[in-house]
């Protein structure tokens, strides 16, 4: 039963709002798996909302996994019951808001480089899944990525969507796969001539560099990921919960 209440921590644009309070249902036992949602219509009037903005809050549900559609049938929870924890893995803020169009550039397989070898402990010669994204701004580039993916794990998320800002979410639904923990460094890099490329800057300009790896809960590396950011349109910001907790922090040079 769809409950359209908005407590007080729900701030923001009505459609985020709108998300998070489907969001807490879904991972609050309300809705089971598999359970099929009302029509949009009927969702927009019990929020109280337009059909636009409750189209746009459930598109990103399907985004970060949690809702699946299927055509001809209509929106589904794809989300298990239990809560999913939040990691405190930073995000990419543009200056005008928190939130960028997502798009993949590339999907291919490829021989692990010296770096996502050593980061997902594979042998010399071991193939990875690489996917290549960018979010855009009004127009700019704010940041592109590079995530690394081991083939076992690839071949199971079949055909999930690879446009959340992680894809955390996507490896527990599809492969049943849970991210634990990430290691995360930042550091000041120079753009080479294809990253300036992808973010429209000049090559040799200073940019924000983020390297990631994601472990399971046997302390397994399932991702790693680089992210280069140009700093005229965006930042990182890190949030860390109460509930969240950082084992160790260091400054390096």
């Amino acid at each position: 039963m769809i409950k359209a209440t908005k407590p007080a921590q729900f701030v923001g644009p009505i459609y985020l709002q709108v998300r998070d309070m489907i969001r807490q249902q879904i991972e609050g036992s309300a809705w089971s798996p598999g359970t099929p949602l009302p029509s949009e219509l009927d969702m927009a009037r019990s929020f109280s909302v337009s059909v636009g903005t409750m189209r746009k809050a459930l598109s990103m549900l399907v985004d970060e996994g949690l809702l699946r559609r299927q055509r001809g049938r209509g929106t589904f929870v794809e989300a298990p019951c239990e809560k999913l924890r939040r990691l405190p893995v930073g995000e990419v803020v543009a200056e005008s808001g928190p939130r960028q169009r997502l798009r993949v550039e590339d999907c291919f397989s490829a021989v692990a480089t010296l770096a996502e070898r050593k980061s997902l402990r594979l042998v010399d010669g071991e193939s990875v899944q690489i996917i290549l994204r960018a979010a855009e701004d009004n127009e700019a580039c704010a940041y592109c990525e590079r995530i690394a993916i081991p083939q076992w794990l690839f071949t199971q998320l079949e055909e999930g969507p690879l446009t959340a800002p992680t894809l955390f979410e996507l490896y527990g639904h599809r492969a049943r796969t849970s991210v634990e923990w990430v290691n995360e460094s930042i550091e000041m890099a120079i753009a080479d001539q294809d990253t300036a490329e992808t973010l429209g800057c000049r090559q040799g300009a200073p940019i924000l560099r983020v390297d990631r790896t994601a472990f399971d809960e046997n302390g397994v590396p399932v991702e790693y990921c680089v992210k280069h950011l140009d700093l005229r349109h965006a930042k990182y910001v890190v949030q860390v919960s109460a509930a969240n907790r950082i084992s160790s922090a260091k400054l390096s040079s």
